[in-house]
C-alpha cells in the first residue's frame, strides 16, 4: 500500500543531511529474503538512509511512518527522498484494511494536517497489486 502525505521535500535537502557509513551494510539477506518469498524478514530488512533525515525535516512523514507499523504491516518504509511511503503488506486484504483504517482516520483527524499547522489535506492512498 502507498501512502502520499500531502506535504512535500525538497530532494537537495534530504541528501545535504544524509551521513554516509564508512562500512555498508550488506544487501544479502534482503535478497534472500525476497528470492523466498519471506515477507515477515524482507519488512524487517528494509531500509532506506535517506528516511531518518526526511521525517526530521518533515514531521508528517515521520508520524505516517509510525501509524504504519502501528497498523500492523510486515513493513513500511519511504521511497526515495520522500515524502512518499510504502507497507510491506502480507495480502491484499491486509492493504485493503491498512488503506481503510488510514482512510477513516483520515476523516476523523490528520495527524500530518495537525502537524503542519492545517495547510495539509489527508495522505492519498493506493493499493497496488503484486507483480507476482
Amino acid at each position: 500500500m502507498l501512502a502520499c502525505p500531502p506535504v512535500g521535500l525538497s530532494t537537495a535537502d534530504v541528501y545535504r543531511g544524509v551521513t554516509v557509513p564508512d562500512k555498508q551494510e550488506s544487501g544479502e539477506e534482503l535478497r534472500q529474503a525476497a528470492a523466498g518469498g519471506n515477507v515477515e524478514a524482507l519488512g524487517r530488512r528494509l531500509h532506506n538512509r535517506l528516511q531518518s533525515v526526511a521525517e526530521r525535516l518533515c514531521p508528517p512523514v515521520a508520524a505516517l511512518h509510525r501509524r504504519l507499523a502501528q497498523l500492523g504491516a510486515a513493513g513500511q518504509l519511504m521511497s526515495g527522498s520522500g515524502a512518499s511511503l510504502f507497507a510491506l503488506c502480507r495480502d491484499h486484504g491486509e492493504a485493503l484494511r491498512l488503506a481503510r483504517e488510514l482512510r477513516a482516520e483520515g476523516e476523523e483527524r490528520n495527524p500530518a494536517t495537525e502537524l503542519v499547522g492545517g495547510k495539509a489535506g489527508p495522505a492519498n492512498l493506493f493499493v497496488v497489486q503484486s507483480c507476482s
